[in-house]
C-alpha cells in the first residue's frame, strides 16, 4: 500500500492509501473550519475522505464535482439523521442531508447494515461513518460493514463496485447504437413516404405525433341535440312567412322549367365516371352507412341505375326525401359561448343514392335495391364453390361429419 495524502493532528488524523500508485492522477488536502477532507482522483473515480469532529459544525468547501467519473465521499460525519438510522435529527445531520441533495449525491445505507460505531459509554451502536456516491453511479456500488477492529469503537466500512463485464458493457453500447440507427431509418422512410398533397390523412397523423402538447382539453358544447336541430330549422325558414309562399315558389319554378326553351342535357356515363373518380376517400359515412370506398367499385348495371336516378332528379325537379335527412354534430368554434345554440354548428348531410324507388316510377324502382344486393349475395354463394377448399370436395352435411372433417380433406 502506498500513502497518497494525509492530514496530521495531535489527537486524530486522516490518511488515504492506494494499492496501485500509478492510477492516481492528483490529491488534495482541504481543511474547512476544523473538518479534515482528503481528495484523491484516479483514472476511474474520485474518492474523498471526511472527518468532522463532534464539536465542529458541518461546512463543506467549494469543490468542483467530477462530471464523467463516479464521485465517492466517505468518512466520519458525526451527524444524526433518521435517514441513516437515528431516532431524530440534529443540525449537523440536516446540514449533511441538504449538502448531499444539492450535490446530487445518494447515501449508501441499508437498515439491515451493522452499526459503524459502537459506543463503549452508552453501550449501543450508532452510524457516524457514512458513504455517499453520485446519483448516476449509485447502482454500481455497494457498501458492507465489517467486524469490530481491536481497541477501536469503529467498524471498517468497505465500498465495492458491482461486477460488470466488459462484454456486457460493449453489448449494451452496440444495442443502443442499433436501436438509434433503426429509429433513424424508420423516420427517414416515414418522411419520404408522406405526400402532403395527396395523403393529407397520413400527413396530419404525422404532425400530431410530432406535436409535443399532451392531454389537450377539449371544449364540449353545453347544448342538447334538440336545441341545435331547432336552431337549424330556424335558420332554414324563409324570410317571407306568408302562408302558401313556399308552395307558390315551387309551382313557379316547375312552370318556368316547362316553359323554358332550353332542354336539359342528360348526364353522360363519362361524366358520372369522372365524378366517381374525383370522390375523396377516407370520409365518414352518413346515416345509411355507405362510404366512398363502397360506391367507387360499382359495376356497369349499378352505374346505369345511379345515372338514371340523377337524370330523373333533374327532369322532375325532385330529390328523394332520404337525401334531406341530416345528422347534426355540434362543433364549437373557438371563442364562442358553448351555452348558446345560435353559435352555428357544422352538420353532416347524408344522401341515399340507392333509394331509386323514390324517383324511378313503377315496380322497377322499388325492386332495384333488392335486386342489386340479392344478386350479390347469390353470386357470392356460387363463387364459394370455386374456392380451393371446397372445389371437387365432399362437404359435411351433419354435425358429426363436420367434427370428423379431416377425412374429407
Amino acid at each position: 500500500m502506498h500513502l497518497i495524502v494525509h492530514h496530521g493532528h495531535a489527537k486524530h488524523g486522516s490518511a488515504t492509501y492506494a494499492r496501485d500508485k500509478s492510477t492516481v492522477l492528483s490529491s488534495h488536502d482541504f481543511l474547512e473550519e476544523g473538518m479534515e477532507i482528503l481528495r484523491v482522483e484516479t483514472t476511474k473515480m474520485v474518492i474523498t475522505s471526511v472527518y468532522k469532529p463532534p464539536s465542529t459544525p458541518f461546512s463543506w468547501p467549494h469543490i468542483t464535482n467530477p462530471v464523467n467519473k463516479p464521485n465517492i465521499i466517505t468518512g466520519d460525519f458525526n451527524g444524526h439523521n433518521t435517514i441513516w438510522g437515528y431516532d431524530s435529527n440534529d443540525s449537523d445531520g440536516e446540514a449533511v442531508e441538504s449538502w448531499a441533495a444539492s450535490n446530487d449525491l445518494t447515501i449508501l445505507y441499508s437498515s439491515k447494515d451493522k452499526h459503524t460505531f459502537s459506543s463503549a459509554r452508552w453501550k449501543r451502536g450508532y452510524n457516524h461513518d457514512l458513504a455517499f456516491v453520485s446519483s448516476q453511479h449509485f447502482s454500481s456500488f455497494e457498501r458492507t460493514v465489517g467486524d469490530p477492529i481491536p481497541k477501536s469503537q469503529h467498524r471498517p466500512t468497505a465500498l465495492q463496485t458491482k461486477p460488470v463485464f466488459e462484454e456486457t458493457i460493449q453489448l449494451g453500447e452496440d444495442l443502443t447504437t442499433l436501436l438509434a440507427n433503426e429509429r433513424s431509418e424508420r423516420w427517414k422512410e416515414l418522411i419520404t413516404s408522406v405526400d402532403m398533397t395527396y395523403n393529407s390523412k397520413k400527413a396530419w397523423a404525422t404532425i400530431k405525433r410530432l406535436n409535443s402538447e399532451k392531454n389537450v382539453q377539449t371544449r364540449v358544447a353545453a347544448v342538447t341535440p334538440n336545441q341545435v336541430a331547432n336552431q337549424l330549422l330556424q335558420n332554414g325558414k324563409p324570410a317571407n312567412k306568408e302562408k302558401g309562399h313556399k308552395k307558390r315558389l315551387k309551382g313557379e319554378m316547375e312552370q318556368a322549367m316547362r316553359d323554358s326553351s332550353d332542354q336539359f342535357e342528360k348526364f353522360t356515363p363519362d361524366e358520372l365516371n369522372t365524378a366517381m373518380i374525383l370522390m375523396k376517400t377516407g370520409k365518414a359515412a352518413g346515416l345509411d352507412g355507405i362510404t366512398t370506398e363502397m360506391i367507387q367499385p360499382f359495376g356497369p348495371k349499378t352505374m346505369s341505375l345511379v345515372l338514371n336516378l340523377f337524370n330523373n332528379c333533374v327532369r322532375t325537379c325532385r330529390i328523394p326525401n332520404g337525401w334531406r335527412k341530416t345528422k347534426v354534430v355540434a362543433l364549437l368554434k373557438p371563442g364562442k359561448d358553448p351555452k348558446v345554440p345560435k353559435k352555428l354548428p357544422s352538420h353532416l348531410s347524408t344522401m341515399h343514392p340507392l333509394q331509386a324507388h323514390q324517383v324511378i316510377d313503377g315496380p322497377l324502382g322499388k325492386a332495384a335495391p333488392l335486386l342489386v344486393f340479392g344478386a350479390a349475395a347469390v353470386l357470392a354463394g356460387i363463387l364459394d364453390l370455386l374456392l380451393p377448399e371446397t372445389r371437387r370436395r365432399q362437404l359435411p352435411e351433419t354435425v358429426e361429419e363436420a367434427e370428423n372433417m379431416k377425412r374429407y380433406m
